[in-house]
């Protein structure tokens, strides 16, 4: 197991040496990565899921895309009804 463990270890660590070049590249990636806690990986995967970004108006939008604002409405709600 430990040795498995130890091959996916250096499987990750040459994909996250073919993505990083490559998010470097595209300029939505880029600008992605400026946010806080947003990598390579992320903002790549964001991109390659993500809908186009023209209809994106607001910073709500693609939260609503990503469920975001659903779940947080939830909880919003659940946090309220417990107090």
């Amino acid at each position: 197991m430990f040795r498995h463990v130890a091959e996916l270890d250096v499987q990750i660590a040459k994909l996250d040496r073919e993505i990083a070049p490559r998010a470097k590249e595209d300029e939505a990636t880029r600008r992605l990565m400026i946010i806080p806690g947003s990598g390579p990986i992320a903002a790549t995967a964001f991109v390659a899921l993500a809908l186009p970004i023209e209809p994106i108006c607001k910073g709500r939008d693609s939260a609503a895309w990503l469920s975001l604002y659903r779940v947080s409405t939830q909880l919003a709600a659940t946090k309220g009804s417990a107090a």
